[in-house]
């Protein structure tokens, strides 16, 4: 049963949140992707993925506080 309508039309399944920045980005729209203990993750630009890779265990666990600096545009910090 769904349970929401966002799911019932897989709205909710297309989006995924950057686990070093925070920003929430479509999958298909993803700058770059890794495999990490049997999940996929997602980034918002490669350098949230280079920020990953040097610590995918304490991303991955949010061991690491997220960063939610934004510049002057209102983007993610890293772009």
């Amino acid at each position: 049963m769904f349970t929401s309508f966002t799911d019932a039309f897989g709205l909710r399944f297309n989006r995924a949140r950057d686990p070093v920045c925070g920003m929430k980005i479509k999958k298909k729209e993803a700058a770059a992707t890794t495999n990490y203990a049997g999940e996929r993750y997602y980034f918002c630009a490669v350098s949230c993925q280079t920020a990953f890779l040097k610590n995918p265990a304490g991303y991955a666990k949010n061991k690491i506080k997220i960063d939610k600096r934004v510049n002057s545009s209102g983007s993610c910090c890293h772009h």
